[in-house]
């Protein structure tokens, strides 16, 4: 069916509003703008099952087109751009999240795509498939950043950012050193790689303390690319180690030393 599509297609570079156009419009856009024809017919093949099945349905259908003719008026090309587009589409289905955390998403998107440039939209799209697919909002080769919980939304100023709310913010990486903020708000910036947080307790669980040892800070940042964060103002309780609560410098980062457990770490100053 792809081929035939193909064979007596004409170049168009707009997609008809009519749902029962849009998979012959699309084919013919991946034949203008793909190198391999292999890779655009095995992608292609799933999701024409999911328009012609009716998995993807009303709203997704409209917003879908919508969105097309979004990106083919920046010339964004089938892969990466649509290939992750569908991917976050798919993701965010299979998430069961309200509708509105992916109306936000797509809300700033679109403003990237009427911007006059194409810069950082395929990354904000990556973000988008990797939130969706299991809470993830930084990953590289080096560390992964996810929360426990989908208590996160999207909002745009001068650029996107994720505001997430009251959880547990989870570093790790490939060796399986990883960091756990529990408790913790605030705004991540993807374009940097930046959290800005405010509240937040650590414990020492993973150095083989119970859970009554831990620290509470009020307002920290996190370089996901660096694996580390630290504040001047942290609280320290372990009724083990002392009767009242200490006042602090807190640090913590995900990397251990030689394969010793030597983080978090806390430089008391006072009690509280």
């Amino acid at each position: 069916m792809f081929y035939l599509i193909f064979g007596f297609a004409q170049k168009k570079d707009y997609f008809s509003s009519d749902t029962a156009k849009y998979i012959s419009d699309l084919s013919i856009y991946f034949i203008d703008n793909t190198v391999s024809l292999i890779e655009a017919e095995n992608y292609l093949k799933d999701f024409i099952s999911k328009w012609e099945n009716n998995e993807l349905a009303g709203y997704w259908k409209e917003t879908i087109i919508e969105t097309s003719n979004l990106m083919a008026a920046k010339r964004l090309k089938p892969n990466p751009f649509f290939l992750s587009y569908y991917n976050i589409i798919y993701n965010f289905i299979e998430s069961k999240q309200p509708l509105e955390n992916f109306e936000k998403y797509m809300k700033c998107a679109k403003k990237m795509m009427n911007s006059k440039v194409n810069k950082n939209i395929q990354d904000y799209f990556t973000l988008g498939e990797n939130a969706f697919k299991g809470n993830i909002l930084y990953k590289s080769p080096s560390y992964i950043y996810y929360t426990y919980e989908p208590n996160y939304t999207f909002e745009y100023d001068s650029v996107p950012k994720v505001i997430f709310k009251n959880v547990t913010l989870i570093g790790l990486n490939p060796r399986g050193d990883s960091i756990a903020i529990e408790e913790v708000s605030g705004v991540y910036y993807h374009n940097t790689g930046r959290f800005y947080c405010k509240g937040g307790k650590i414990s020492w669980t993973r150095c083989g303390l119970d859970a009554g040892v831990f620290a509470t800070v009020k307002r920290f940042e996190i370089d996901c690319k660096a694996g580390n964060y630290s504040s001047d103002s942290a609280t320290f309780v372990g009724k083990q180690y002392f009767e009242k609560p200490q006042l602090g410098k807190f640090s913590d980062r995900i990397i251990t030393e030689n394969g010793e457990l030597n983080y978090p770490r806390l430089i008391r100053t006072a009690s509280a």
